[in-house]
């Protein structure tokens, strides 16, 4: 987030995007890349601390996952969710 903020908000103020809208874009999308491979940190660490398989872990995961996806979905295409009133 450090890194990508700042290239990101000047393009996301170009094309019109309220900050707000692409804050939570950015921390959802980094919430979804916690918990998914390769790089899903979370979802290693939590197998090995339940003591489980990983095709356990990622059979309970799914139903988060796909709300996290839908949450972002409706972020990204309807922004009147998200923007103050």
């Amino acid at each position: 987030m450090l890194l990508l903020t700042p290239v990101f908000l000047p393009l996301a103020g170009q094309i019109g995007m309220d900050p707000l809208q692409l804050g939570l874009m950015m921390v959802i999308n980094l919430g979804i890349g916690l918990y998914t491979p390769p790089v899903g940190t979370t979802l290693f660490i939590s197998s090995t601390l339940a003591r489980a398989q990983m095709g356990e872990t990622v059979r309970a995961l799914w139903p988060f996952f796909a709300v996290a996806v839908a949450v972002l979905l409706l972020i990204s295409y309807v922004p009147a969710l998200t923007l103050r009133f």
